[in-house]
């Protein structure tokens, strides 16, 4: 949980594993003494990848983890995940007609979609399709991060 240098899901996943322990009251020393320390670094590196992931055109198969990331440090207080841009991208992500979040790229236009087929798709162990195109993990973290924005955008 506090090994550094861990990237992607399994960055967000140390996060979320100090929220958790936060939220359970843990009385253990990373929990109440380091946990301002741990959630700077680990937000710190999540910007990081935010901002990778946005240069690099927002690619497909990192959108989840991008909204994962603004849900996680905008709930510890990391406003700075908060850009309008950024709220922006991910309503233009939901399928129009659902209302969910999936994989199919609707929003992409033909250039970025023939870059998409070159990245191997990963497939989440919980990841749960429904309504024959809804993922319900993307899904998910979208509602989370979107909350987010909508909770910034109100009482900030």
């Amino acid at each position: 949980m506090k090994k550094k240098g861990c990237t992607g899901y399994s960055l967000s996943h140390q996060l979320l594993f100090f929220i958790a322990g936060r939220m359970k009251r843990c009385r253990s020393d990373p929990f109440v003494q380091d946990f301002g320390y741990y959630t700077n670094v680990f937000c710190s590196n999540m910007m990081k990848i935010n901002l990778d992931i946005e240069h690099s055109g927002y690619p497909l198969h990192q959108q989840d983890l991008f909204m994962e990331n603004i849900m996680l440090c905008g709930l510890c207080g990391y406003s700075d995940f908060y850009k309008l841009e950024w709220m922006n991208k991910i309503i233009s992500w939901q399928d129009p007609i659902l209302g969910c979040f999936s994989d199919t790229g609707h929003e992409l236009d033909s250039e970025n979609a023939a870059n998409e087929n070159h990245f191997p798709k990963r497939v989440k162990r919980r990841e749960r399709m429904f309504l024959d195109v809804c993922l319900s993990h993307k899904t998910a973290v979208a509602v989370g991060a979107l909350g987010g924005f909508q909770y910034f955008f109100t009482f900030m």
